[in-house]
């Protein structure tokens, strides 16, 4: 099934994979100055549970979280099965 063309004014979303708040609100101010909606995970697990709610044109993730790690949450979200592309990003502290 083909995708519908995106609008030209349409917002980019991205998720914050973080477990420190501090950085969550950092990236998220930064972020919506660039014109991104933002929503924010506190951990992979959280951050899988997000993805498949809704569609992220980014996602930001931190390297080492409870949990579940950035590494390993980028091989789940990657492992699952969606039509849109998503870029990801993990971060080293």
């Amino acid at each position: 099934m083909k995708q519908p063309a995106p609008r030209p004014n349409a917002q980019k979303t991205a998720l914050i994979v973080d477990d420190s708040r501090a950085q969550r609100m950092i990236f998220a101010k930064l972020l919506q100055h660039w014109g991104y909606q933002t929503q924010e995970a506190r951990s992979g697990i959280d951050a899988l549970e997000a993805c498949t709610k809704r569609h992220f044109d980014l996602i930001l993730s931190d390297w080492m979280m409870p949990e579940m790690d950035g590494l390993e949450f980028c091989r789940s979200f990657r492992a699952l099965s969606e039509e849109k592309y998503s870029y990801t990003k993990s971060r080293e502290i």
